[in-house]
């Protein structure tokens, strides 16, 4: 995935899954440096923000979590997806937050 990063640093589906390597690898900073450059890519991406949340939570930042749950949660309550993978991503995320 890193290669494919280099090559294509624009390719957003690259990074998201630099990420979720990463964070399978328990490569927290790495992952969260990221997260944070696909979220720049595409900040209107409600998977790039969701990779973020979850390394957000994962390093103890809540308060940004928070705030782009919060983000995320107007986009999908004003009908922006129906893809019930993204609901169930951010379902996930959102309850990992509440219960820290």
């Amino acid at each position: 995935m890193t290669g494919l990063t280099t090559v294509a640093p624009e390719f957003l589906p690259a990074w998201l899954g630099l990420v979720y390597v990463l964070l399978h690898k328990k490569e927290t900073d790495s992952a969260l440096n990221a997260a944070r450059h696909a979220h720049r890519l595409n900040p209107e991406s409600d998977e790039a923000t969701l990779y973020l949340i979850t390394c957000l939570i994962n390093a103890g930042d809540y308060n940004a979590a928070g705030t782009l749950l919060g983000e995320v949660g107007d986009r999908l309550t004003s009908g922006a997806t129906d893809n019930q993978n993204i609901l169930r991503f951010y379902r996930a995320q959102l309850a990992r937050y509440q219960t820290r």
